[in-house]
């Protein structure tokens, strides 16, 4: 097939334009750049409404920021290719032997996501429009013009507008395409098709899908694939903040609304779609006057000749559009559902390229569904919109920060980085993949704490339990109870717990909540009291941290009422604040402690035999103090071991260890020998406060003999300190 002598230059000029900037590939873009440059395609480029200085700036910036650079002679990119295989055929069906502009134009309308098109169909250009008026200007219908300035002989029409009101049917190109949701929207159109009260009203909760779903319908009527009492329908939205805007008089927002619906009216088979309808409710009313918008809607939606549209949530429709009772019998409702996993990854699948042409990207195989999958952890949105949000923000991303490869590809990590920064997840956490530190969590623990290797394990196992999707749905990760004698480790394996996972702790000293007005303060205060507005302080630290360990210290000392939230956390992972918001457990691990029974345990005192510590009397003084429901929605209640020799000397190790390593921080090295270590034992180590003693001990009686030398004598600069012990008290050798 022969190229037209226009053909012939513009590809030159694309060529030479490529080479003389390096860029790798002639794209459509580059040639639609030079295209822009022949009379003809100008000229009826600017009759169909578009402006050809402005496309070719924003094909400029395209090409600038997205081009591939190399030191090798250009070639046609497969875009490009594919559109001169139809520009080709367009030219054989239409007899012609040689390929022309208006060939090559059509072949590029006829590729998906082309940047070239995007750009002309920005600018409201429709190709049918385009290629008519290119051909009527090389048949001499409409004069060429001589340069820039002058203006053309014909426009074409304007099309129609409306005040306060937009004709979707003309915006479908910018919109994304309605995957699934068949059943809602074969409803939508039946009841579309009623002779009375034939107005949807389509209900949801936000970011399911009810504008898209709207989008669909148009898409259909535009295509004609609808009943006929929809073919020819054209379906408008309301502009309601532009009507009230400036409405400074009465009746003037009345008259502005009217006459919208007179215009729109006029329409043969014309539909409103109104989003956010319980806006209407009240909108345009003066004082106490109960004359708004919605009553004005009334006349409309009994007539059936303008069919209206809705959209609005559960707690909306609620708080708002239900107590028009007469406005609600006019309307049908149509419940929009949440989509599955499976709907929304063929929903992204759907739109994928779109985004890959935005962002220049390619998604790697398997990261749609993975992101469906993560966005769970999102809490207080829906399926398909926040699995969407991370698509997109991972794009973005990778284009911010872009590899060395060639082409830029999203992955699983990405989709972890994105999904750490939206809804604030330790890296830890999501990435499931990398189970290392996990394999070797119950050991790390155990090093740090002594003798509790029982309540270790649970808590470990429970995390276990979580990454190979063996726990119950909408239950937190665990709910453990440990019990247990002071200052043996319960709280310190919920801090080394969170620590070793990247989480953060959450921790609430229930000794604060004796009160039984004082347990409000978790959820919320009532309506009428003070700091109602604020929430509660439970539910508030969830939403800023809905992945944690979630601490409830000494649990037994809160008001019983305290047992009733608990309930609901422990079997639904959610928790109701008294704004009616709802926080999410369910990535939260929750331990409790408490001393119940602890004095019940045989003691054991160091240096001399130890008594049987039977866990059973604590198990009895457990169940005399937590009330069987409780108790039989926790999955596991630990009991702690007092302390014996062996755990008080690796406490004692760990806590000189410790010591240690705040001093080598000073470059000062500490030495202690065997009488060291058994005074310490000694006097920090009791069966009633455990190893809380020794803290004490080391504070209050060690670190006193050397703090001086550290700020102003010998130790200033660095030194060595040998710590002993005699007659009952402790001595330290300093050398500088």
């Amino acid at each position: 097939m022969e190229l037209t002598k226009e053909v012939n230059a513009v590809l030159t000029a694309a060529a030479g334009y490529a080479k003389k900037n390096k860029y790798e590939l002639i794209t459509p873009e580059i040639v639609l750049l030079f295209i822009c440059d022949d009379i003809c395609f100008s000229t009826a480029f600017g009759c169909s409404g578009g402006d050809v200085n402005v496309l070719r700036s924003d094909l400029e910036k395209y090409i600038s920021y997205y081009g591939e650079k190399t030191t090798k002679a250009p070639e046609f990119s497969t875009g490009m290719s594919a559109a001169f295989s139809y520009a080709a055929r367009s030219a054989s069906n239409s007899g012609s032997n040689e390929v022309s502009i208006s060939h090559i134009i059509h072949g590029m309308w006829q590729l998906d996501d082309l940047y070239a098109v995007y750009f002309m169909q920005k600018q409201e250009i429709e190709e049918a429009e385009l290629l008519s008026n290119m051909a009527q200007i090389a048949d001499g219908s409409i004069s060429e013009k001589q340069d820039a300035d002058e203006t053309v002989t014909e426009v074409r029409p304007e099309k129609k507008k409306y005040d306060h009101a937009v004709c979707l049917n003309d915006t479908l190109r910018d919109v994304n395409p309605l995957i699934g949701r068949e059943e809602e929207l074969e409803r939508t159109i039946q009841i579309l098709c009623r002779r009375d009260k034939n107005n949807p009203l389509h209900i949801g909760e936000p970011g399911v899908g009810k504008t898209a779903l709207t989008y669909g319908l148009v898409m259909k009527i535009v295509k004609g694939d609808v009943p006929d009492p929809l073919k020819g329908s054209k379906v408008f939205t309301m502009d309601l903040g532009s009507m009230l805007a400036g409405s400074q008089y009465r009746g003037e927002f009345e008259k502005r609304f009217k006459k919208m619906l007179a215009d729109i009216g006029k329409e043969k088979k014309p539909i409103i779609y109104i989003d956010e309808i319980h806006n209407i409710a009240g909108a345009g009313a003066v004082g106490e006057s109960s004359f708004d918008a919605a009553n004005m809607l009334k006349g409309y939606l009994t007539d059936g000749h303008i069919r209206f549209i809705g959209a609005t949530t559960y707690e909306d429709y609620k708080k708002h559009f239900e107590k028009h009772k007469s406005l609600v019998r006019r309307f049908q409702n149509v419940e929009i559902k949440e989509p599955t996993s499976e709907e929304c990854v063929k929903i992204l699948e759907g739109l994928k390229s779109r985004y890959e042409s935005f962002h220049g990207v390619k998604y790697a195989e398997g990261v749609l569904g993975y992101a469906v999958d993560m966005s769970r952890h999102i809490s207080e949105r829906y399926l398909p919109d926040k699995a969407i949000d991370i698509i997109d923000e991972a794009g973005a991303y990778r284009k911010m920060h872009p590899t060395d490869a060639k082409i830029q590809t999203v992955d699983k990590d990405v989709i972890n980085t994105v999904l750490t920064k939206i809804c604030r997840v330790p890296i830890e956490t999501v990435e499931t993949e990398d189970l290392s530190g996990l394999e070797k969590l119950e050991d790390d623990l155990k090093s740090k704490i002594f003798g509790q290797d029982e309540a270790i394990a649970q808590s470990v196992n429970a995390i276990k339990f979580s990454k190979a999707g063996l726990l119950d749905e909408n239950k937190p990760l665990a709910s453990l109870l440990f019990v247990g004698p002071t200052g043996v480790g319960k709280t310190e394996i919920a801090k080394q717990l969170a620590s070793e996972l990247g989480l953060k702790l959450v921790r609430f000293d229930m000794s604060e909540y004796e009160e039984k007005h004082a347990v409000a303060k978790l959820i919320g205060s009532p309506a009428g009291y003070v700091g109602y507005e604020e929430g509660g302080l439970l539910t508030e630290e969830i939403r800023k941290n809905p992945s944690c360990v979630l601490l409830l210290d000494e649990i037994e000392k809160a008001h019983p009422d305290i047992y009733n939230i608990l309930l609901q956390i422990m079997d639904y992972a959610t928790l109701t604040d008294n704004q009616g918001r709802k926080a999410d457990f369910s990535s939260v691990i929750v331990i409790m402690t408490s001393n119940a029974g602890a004095n019940r345990i045989g003691k054991s005192v160091i240096g001399f035999e130890s008594v049987s510590r039977d866990s059973s009397a604590v198990m009895e003084e457990v169940k005399r103090i937590f009330q069987p429901e409780f108790r039989n929605r926790l999955d596991r209640i630990v009991v702690f071991n007092g302390m014996d020799e062996d755990m008080a000397d690796r406490v004692i190790a760990k806590k000189l260890r410790e010591l240690s390593e705040q001093l080598e921080r000073k470059h000062i090295t500490l030495a202690f020998d065997k009488a060291a270590t058994d005074l310490i034992r000694e006097k920090g180590i009791t069966s009633e406060y455990g190893a809380r003693e020794a803290d004490r001990v080391i504070r209050n009686e060690i670190k006193p003999l050397f703090v001086d030398e550290i700020l102003f004598g010998r130790l200033k600069n660095g030194g060595r300190i040998m710590l002993s012990a005699a007659d009952g008290s402790f001595t330290a050798e300093i050398e500088s």
